[in-house]
């Protein structure tokens, strides 16, 4: 089928192929939709910006879940990375591994976070912290 594909439709399938991928769920059920209804408008709205765009994170990945577990502490933003390092380095973590908090964007943070530190520990610290 895909050698159909491109045979028919040449490198630009590829490209729309690559793009398809990067879609969530609900934009491609309505990308489909869009274009089971053979309203062209509608398709092109229901397209995704994929260059340029920010990465967006799996709905459940440790980062959002950590993001989480902080809003549940009624903590966001600069407080909650500020509060998240200080408990961290309480608990032991060198403060080199630990971020300086750059925006109030604590998914963007964390995910750096987590890149120097288990996002294991890092959890355990956000869950269970005084």
């Amino acid at each position: 089928m895909l050698k159909e594909l491109i045979g028919q439709y040449g490198d630009s399938s590829v490209s729309a192929l690559r793009a398809i991928r990067r879609l969530s769920d609900d934009d491609f059920e309505g990308l489909i939709a869009a274009s089971l209804a053979g309203d062209a408008n509608s398709a092109k709205k229901a397209r995704v910006k994929t260059s340029g765009s920010k990465k967006k994170l799996p709905k459940d990945s440790p980062v959002t879940r950590i993001a989480a577990e902080l809003t549940r502490r009624g903590l966001s933003g600069r407080r909650a990375q500020e509060w998240l390092a200080l408990e961290l380095a309480r608990d032991g973590v060198q403060s080199g591994q630990i971020p300086q908090p750059k925006s109030d964007d604590v998914e963007e943070w964390l995910a750096e976070l987590v890149r120097c530190v288990s996002s294991a520990i890092v959890f355990d610290v956000a869950r269970n912290a005084a």
